[in-house]
Order: structure tokens, then sequence, then C-alpha cells
């Protein structure tokens, strides 16, 4: 880290551990991980400091066969093939924050080209529901997005970081 470097923010603080301080580190934030000398530095600051701590150490203990594999798109991980990420692993895990993308992606919104599924779902609501706005303000946002990020789920489609 240099002062002359533009990618250094102005505020940055120069951390210096020794491999003792750093063991201890892990180990504090991640007291019952059997993994916990084979995580990163970065990737402790990164828990610690982003809330995804959970959802994170959800997916890697999948991974490490600790718990069940998860809903998230892609749930088995897939390792790099080349240097120099290999032997590393790529997995996705999901948090509250990519709800709506999920949604999005369930009903095929943000690409524009709309869904059958979602023509087919309105549908249904119209012809159960008719002309009653009391009845659609329940059934609209319930079938789209509890039931579509249910659907998701089910189908092990959530995506997310």
């Amino acid at each position: 880290m240099s002062a002359d470097d533009p990618t250094t923010p102005p505020d940055a603080a120069k951390v210096s551990l020794t491999l003792e301080q750093l063991a201890q580190l892990k180990s504090e934030v991640l007291p019952q991980a059997p993994y916990v000398s084979r995580v990163s530095f970065g990737l402790i600051v990164r828990l610690v400091t982003t809330g995804d701590m959970m959802p994170v150490l959800r997916e890697i203990d999948a991974l490490e066969s600790l718990k069940l594999p998860t809903t998230v798109k892609g749930e088995e991980g897939e390792q790099f093939k080349h240097p120099p990420l290999f032997p590393f692993w790529h997995k996705h895990y999901f948090t509250s924050r990519h709800v709506l993308r999920n949604i999005g992606e369930r009903w095929n919104i943000a690409r524009g080209k709309g869904n059958p599924d979602l023509k087919a779902a309105l549908n249904t609501i119209a012809e159960q529901s008719g002309h009653d706005p009391d009845a659609w303000q329940s059934a609209l946002p319930y079938r789209l997005l509890i039931e579509g990020l249910s659907e998701r789920a089910n189908a092990r489609r959530l995506t997310g970081d």
C-alpha cells in the first residue's frame, strides 16, 4: 500500500499481524469451524464487515459436508480449474438483499420478454378475483412474491453473491 497509489482510500490504515495473532483472530470469528485454518484474512474481514457471515458460512459448511445442501443455485459449488485460483471453489450465497433479484428472475422481469408463467399467474388471479380490488391486493403480491420466491428456492435456483 503506497501513498501514491490512487486505489488506496485516503483513510486506509495499514494492518500488520503475526501469524499467531491472525490465527487468534480467525478462531475468535469462527470459533467452531473445523476449516478455520484455511480461511483467509480477506474473507474474515468481509464476513465481519458486510453482515454476510451466516449465509457465507452456511454455504461453506455445505461445501465441507457439515450441513445439508442449500437452496442456492449451483449448490455443489464449482472448483476452479486453472491457476491462480485452483484449487479454490466458486459458490453463490443468498441473503435477504437478493430477494427482489430472485423474484425478477422467477418471472423473467429483468430480461423484458415476459414469462408464460407470469401471464398464467396473472390470468389465474384475474379468474379467481375478477373485479374485486381487495382480493387482488392480497392475491397478486402473494403469488408473485411469496410463491415466486418459494418456487425458486424449491427448485434450488436462488442466486446471490
